[in-house]
């Protein structure tokens, strides 16, 4: 087990995500998962000839359309350029669109740790300026937020 965490360790050295040291720690508690569900995947669009989701913080190509993206009058692009200081937006909405998309995945085993824990990493892990990010996911996500106060 320890090995495997370890060899877990590479991954998150270079992303800053937890799943990789995550998998190896939650391999005990999936006694307590009772289904299997896939999460809805968003159909895959092609720019040019390249899927979608080969865009993203990790290619040149995909922090290009990142950057290009926060330069948009989008609602989750205005609440990026309000909330998030210039040199982090980039990084930030890298981080944002992996959680939206990247993150799902196909057979996901369901139990409340493994829930609370996907919870937590949506919401709680997207930077110290935004420990709960959960109106932004949900812009991202097209859902509607209410009207910002003041």
């Amino acid at each position: 087990m320890l090995a495997i965490a370890d060899s877990g360790c590479d991954p998150f050295r270079r992303t800053n995500e937890m799943l990789c040291p995550f998998v190896s720690l939650l391999a005990c508690e999936q006694r307590h998962a009772a289904r299997i569900e896939s999460d809805e995947l968003p159909p895959e669009v092609m720019i040019g000839d390249v899927p979608s989701w080969a865009f993203d913080v990790y290619s040149w190509e995909g922090r290009a359309v990142l950057a290009r993206f926060l330069q948009t009058d989008a609602a989750a692009a205005r609440w990026i350029r309000r909330n998030v200081g210039p040199p982090r937006r980039l990084s930030f909405l890298g981080h944002i669109v992996f959680r939206v998309e990247d993150g799902l995945v196909v057979n996901r085993m369901p139990w409340p740790l493994a829930d609370e824990l996907r919870r937590q990493a949506d919401v709680e892990y997207s930077g110290p300026e935004h420990l709960y990010a959960t109106e932004i996911l949900d812009l991202m996500r097209g859902r509607s937020v209410p009207a910002q106060r003041g």
